[in-house]
């Protein structure tokens, strides 16, 4: 029985050395911790970097739950008037998200309401229609509300942060 448990532990000792624990540091983002890249996002004011800084994390899970500074990072945008950027970055997420996420309705509705917020209706209608042609994402009212928020008819939720 003692010589079972040794091998069992042997077993995941050299599975967990040949599938090492991802840290939040990747090759593309310079920072050392999630906190480190939320203050960065908080504190830039150029446009620019901010993008930069969205796309480059766009990889790392954390960031994608993180919701807020999705919100942010377009306010931020859309109060400079770089709504090429904002397009570019919600169009960079929808492309690095897991095809698992993008089943999801909510997440459609999120980045619709993203481009809602910055002023940008018709890609966010276009979004809507991109996402009646996803096969595996399932409509529900939430879609018809978040279309109809979009177009002015309720209003938009307000973010939190």
């Amino acid at each position: 029985m003692a010589m079972a448990a040794y091998i069992s532990r042997i077993a995941r000792l050299s599975a967990s050395q040949q599938n090492p624990v991802q840290t939040f540091s990747s090759s593309s983002t310079p920072f050392s911790s999630f906190r480190s890249l939320k203050s960065a996002i908080k504190s830039e004011d150029d446009p620019l970097k901010i993008a930069k800084l969205f796309k480059s994390s766009i990889s790392i899970p954390t960031f994608r739950r993180y919701r807020p500074l999705f919100a942010l990072s377009v306010h931020k945008l859309s109060r400079s008037k770089r709504f090429d950027l904002i397009d570019c970055i919600l169009t960079n997420s929808i492309a690095s998200f897991p095809p698992t996420q993008l089943a999801s309705e909510g997440y459609w509705l999120r980045i619709a309401m993203l481009y809602s917020q910055a002023g940008m209706f018709d890609n966010a209608l276009q979004l809507f229609d991109k996402m009646l042609q996803q096969q595996n994402c399932t409509l529900t009212e939430k879609s018809l509300c978040g279309v109809l928020s979009v177009i002015g008819i309720l209003p938009l939720p307000l973010p939190t942060m």
